[in-house]
């Protein structure tokens, strides 16, 4: 069984789209934006294999408890990014071993972490 994608309700699709273009390095494999409604956009990175569906949602998502994870080579350059970007990131948490992890929100207050690859 593998994961098949991640869905999100956007409150903002277009900011959504650029937030995981951006920040994510995510591009658009299937994008349904002519749709008089369910606007819908499948961001991938056909390498990874990670697919992220976001949709134009009138009650986005407000929760919280939930994440999606991103590794990256260098977390501390990766959270000085966003801070350059005017992103409001956590702290890094250091779990030893030089691995190290932060959250920072999408446009929808969707909770992403950046973490260390192993």
């Amino acid at each position: 069984m593998k994961l098949a994608h991640i869905t999100i309700q956007s409150a903002d699709l277009e900011a959504s789209v650029g937030f995981y273009s951006k920040c994510a390095g995510l591009k658009i494999v299937r994008d349904m934006r002519d749709r008089p409604s369910n606007r819908i956009v499948f961001m991938g990175d056909d390498e990874e294999g990670t697919l992220v569906e976001l949709i134009d949602a009138e009650k986005p998502y407000k929760g919280s408890g939930v994440s999606m994870g991103f590794e990256v080579e260098d977390v501390e350059a990766c959270r000085q990014w966003f801070v350059s970007e005017g992103y409001e990131p956590t702290v890094i948490r250091w779990l030893g071993e030089g691995r190290g992890f932060f959250f920072v929100k999408d446009p929808s207050g969707f909770s992403v972490q950046y973490i260390t690859k192993q």
